[in-house]
């Protein structure tokens, strides 16, 4: 890589990291979304199924991964990132950038309100603020790795 494509601060292991941890919380949310809302507590039966604990631990250890792997990205990539955005190329950047941020955040404020303080009259909110952001998430993740190969190839 030349001088001028100075890349963002974020090596191969970290970007690995992000992925798959991000990877992990999805399939994990999505698959206990299916089955508490299709054959579990939320569905026909109101039994939670019995896959339904185990989907949580793992998207309890996937958060465990996501939060070192986004302190990570803070400290490395979003200090250079936000220098970069100031060229036009990257200036889309940010934007997807803060909208990763702000989901992000959403995300761990509603899960640990979920999971700390999530009595029966908030729940239902809460549910689904945490799986919105969740799927949501996926939109300005791919844009965000879309936009930078496209201003990469621009710079």
């Amino acid at each position: 890589m030349s001088p001028g494509h100075r890349h963002a601060g974020m090596g191969r292991g970290l970007k690995r990291m992000v992925w798959l941890s991000t990877a992990l919380l999805w399939v994990s949310g999505l698959g206990w979304c299916a089955l508490h809302y299709t054959v579990g507590a939320g569905g026909a039966e109101g039994l939670p199924h019995p896959a339904e604990p185990w989907l949580m631990k793992l998207h309890g250890l996937a958060l465990f991964l996501n939060l070192m792997a986004l302190g990570a990205v803070v400290a490395q990539h979003l200090p250079p990132g936000w220098r970069m955005g100031q060229r036009p190329a990257w200036r889309g950047q940010r934007r997807t950038g803060l909208w990763l941020g702000s989901l992000f955040i959403a995300l761990v404020a509603s899960g640990y309100l979920l999971y700390y303080f999530g009595g029966e009259d908030w729940r239902p909110t809460l549910d689904g603020v945490h799986i919105a952001a969740g799927v949501l998430l996926a939109v300005p993740l791919l844009w965000h790795t879309g936009r930078r190969r496209a201003a990469r190839a621009m710079a």
